[in-house]
């Protein structure tokens, strides 16, 4: 049923993203924006918390909208830092590292990326290693990128994880492509 009363943010989200996939693009996008452009607004922080990581999702992925992914990506890893909850903070920190390498922060990324890193170590957390994919593609190491794949290719596969999968084709081309491994960055691409 639909809600009684106005819609809130998270109902926005899903109302666009089922009609960019039932009236087109045009149509979702907008209903989108107004959904991150009111995101956190009269949410209890627990509740913005559960649907942040699909508003990022859906404003860097559908969107292509960097100021949201911004302002999005760091209320996420603040309310999960703030709130102690742990089990939300690898993906804040994830994202909030492709946010930063997405904007030429190659450090900034990097030292969260290990502060990932040391917080899956720590929890026992079972977290792709997305993070340090995107940091090591970005940087132009290939060979590194291969070796976090090689590591995680099972885990990931044993657990159904297509967009860890996908993640680690992605900066195996992108990683290739920026060395001039034009082959082993197509191969990539193409898998």
């Amino acid at each position: 049923p639909p809600p009684t009363g106005a819609p809130s943010a998270t109902d926005l989200l899903l109302d666009g993203i089922a009609a960019h996939y039932t009236q087109g693009y045009a149509a979702g996008a907008q209903i989108l924006r107004t959904a991150c452009d009111q995101f956190g607004t009269g949410m209890s922080p627990e509740n913005e918390l559960r649907g942040l990581a699909l508003a990022i999702m859906l404003a860097g992925q559908h969107l292509w909208d960097f100021p949201h992914l911004e302002l999005l990506s760091d209320r996420y890893l603040e309310l999960a830092r703030g709130l102690g909850a742990l089990s939300e903070l690898p993906a804040a920190l994830s994202l909030k590292v492709f946010c930063l390498m997405f904007a030429g922060e190659l450090n900034a990324g990097e030292a969260l990326s290990q502060e990932l890193h040391a917080v899956t170590e720590a929890t026992g957390a079972n977290f792709g290693p997305h993070a340090a994919l995107i940091v090591a593609a970005m940087r132009g190491r290939p060979d590194q990128v291969t070796s976090l794949i090689d590591a995680a290719r099972s885990d990931l596969n044993q657990r159904g994880e297509g967009y860890g999968m996908a993640t680690a084709y992605l900066t195996s081309a992108m990683a290739n492509n920026g060395v001039g491994n034009y082959q082993a960055a197509l191969r990539s691409a193409s898998d």
